[in-house]
């Protein structure tokens, strides 16, 4: 696989060490908000690879 230049790969990154929920509160993530988080990025066409 050729990186770099005019060969790019966008994927997301596994995992974040804090969440934000919608009332602004920062909490420790789930395996549940993984697996959500999963779901959403294999939904996005800019990603290549969800994993």
């Amino acid at each position: 696989m050729r990186l770099g230049g005019k060969h790019s790969v966008f994927v997301p990154m596994t995992g974040a060490p804090f969440l934000r929920d919608l009332d602004d509160v920062r909490r420790n993530p789930t395996l549940d908000d993984l697996a959500m988080f999963h779901k959403l990025s294999h939904m996005m066409p800019a990603l290549h690879s969800s994993r």
